[in-house]
């Protein structure tokens, strides 16, 4: 049977909003469903449904300007039969404008709403012609928020606090990189870097040794490298967390908030056979998919299992040599990877969040051997989850002390960070990673180390 795939966008669309589900969740769900569809359509599909997500703002702020109906009043589907588009009138341009309107004005009356073709195609008409003028976005003089908020598709108060924390300059520099395409990032074991470097499917990044890109037009997953475990998905940033963590072979590595396993498998490549890592996570369900990727990357001194972060292990205390902290936090650094979660991230979910990752500092920290290295991640830019949250650490920790991390950043990657205004020095043990410094995620890393000699005021009490 021939799949509509601007239909299977509409479809997904509904269900990203209705269900409240993640967008990159709901389109490999859809394309699971649907594995005889034709690699064109599959493209179109994603880059569609895709696009609708990143740039909903936008979207509805264009839908608004061309209906004499309220927003609030236009029915959903019709909403999303809207966005679709508008999407594609704006940003496809291998679509005419023309099919674009009779796709979606065929789409309303497939979905029942035959009535409303001609709203649709009114609006959809009038964007075709104001694309050639000049969609009238709000003044960037006289409203920055209002204009930054819609050319982005950011939530203001997002961009209010980037403002703030990082200046207005960076600010948009910042917004405008959300939007640009990446390439895939992966990482090469030891044992795969004779056969990668001379493959014309992946590039070096020439920031990290190991870190290296999918060329144009390579499904990293699909390729014999990535079955046999020479390469893995994983971020430029999320490889020099685990770098600044300083692993040395033999090391007993403990990894608190393991999923999806990523840096978990890179710090065993670094501990080595005789090192032993654990990774833990509190969802049961995960732990099946860890395991497939510690097979598939031959990580036999790996071992996953169920934890929670939150909750002191008995068995643990003072056995890590380097502790990994990666909490659960905002993800503001990775929308460009997760389009919606700008949308659904909110001030009050971060002042949930800040308790919660304290509350697993506080317990990680048992499991740090004197002389030990905790290293706390995230993935996003917040300050009170990333500086604040360590600075209030320290405060309440002080068996615990900073040290440096600008000896395990390589070179060239420091080279262009201070190219960005990356102030490096002896005394650094913190890192805020942007994407505007290239493609890597939006991520902080902080590298603290536990005093040696024993102090009975940092031991657990019996009444825990």
């Amino acid at each position: 049977m021939q799949i509509n795939p601007r239909n299977l966008v509409l479809t997904t669309l509904e269900h990203i909003e209705k269900d409240d589900a993640y967008s990159n969740m709901a389109i490999k769900e859809a394309l699971d469903g649907h594995p005889d569809m034709d690699a064109r359509d599959k493209a179109l599909f994603k880059r569609l449904t895709e696009g609708c997500v990143e740039r909903q703002i936008e979207l509805d702020y264009i839908i608004g300007l061309n209906s004499k109906v309220k927003f609030n009043k236009i029915k959903s589907v019709i909403k999303y039969i809207l966005r679709m588009g508008i999407y594609q009138i704006l940003y496809m341009d291998a679509i005419p404008d023309s099919a674009a309107c009779n796709e979606c004005v065929k789409l309303a009356s497939k979905r029942g709403l035959g009535n409303l073709k001609g709203f649709v195609n009114g609006i959809l008409r009038s964007v075709t012609r104001q694309k050639g003028t000049g969609i009238p976005y709000p003044d960037k003089e006289n409203a920055r928020l209002d204009y930054l908020s819609v050319k982005y598709s950011f939530p203001q108060w997002i961009i209010s606090m980037w403002d703030k924390n990082l200046g207005e300059d960076l600010t948009e520099k910042l917004l405008e990189s959300y939007l640009n395409t990446r390439k895939v990032s992966v990482r090469v074991t030891g044992s795969g870097m004779e056969r990668i470097r001379d493959n014309a499917d992946f590039v070096n990044t020439d920031l990290l040794p190991m870190a290296y890109e999918g060329a144009s037009g390579v499904v990293v997953s699909s390729s014999e490298e990535f079955k046999e475990g020479l390469v893995t998905i994983q971020d430029i940033s999320s490889m020099l967390a685990v770098l600044c963590a300083g692993i040395h072979s033999g090391d007993t590595v403990l990894d608190v908030c393991a999923a999806p396993g990523g840096k978990t498998i890179f710090a065993a490549e670094l501990a080595g056979n005789e090192g032993r890592v654990m990774g833990f996570d509190i969802s049961e369900k995960k732990i099946p998919v860890m395991n497939a990727g510690k097979s598939r990357m031959h990580a036999d001194n790996v071992k996953f299992a169920v934890g929670d972060a939150t909750r002191i292990n008995e068995n643990l205390i003072e056995k890590g040599d380097v502790v990994i902290c990666d909490v659960p936090c905002s993800g503001l650094g990775v929308i460009g990877k997760k389009r919606d979660i700008k949308y659904k991230a909110s001030p009050d979910r971060i002042k949930d969040l800040v308790p919660v990752q304290s509350k697993i500092l506080d317990t990680a920290c048992q499991y740090v051997k004197p002389g030990g290295v905790l290293l706390y991640s995230t993935c996003t830019i917040v300050p009170e989850e990333n500086e604040l949250q360590v600075k209030n650490f320290l405060k309440n920790h002080p068996e615990f002390e900073t040290d440096c991390l600008t000896e395990f950043v390589p070179d060239k990657l420091k080279s262009r960070l201070q190219k960005n205004g990356v102030d490096f020095g002896p005394d650094s043990y913190e890192l805020q990673l942007l994407p505007v410094y290239g493609d890597m995620d939006g991520f902080y890393m902080a590298r603290l180390k536990k005093k040696k000699g024993n102090d009975d005021r940092y031991k657990i009490p019996d009444n825990r």
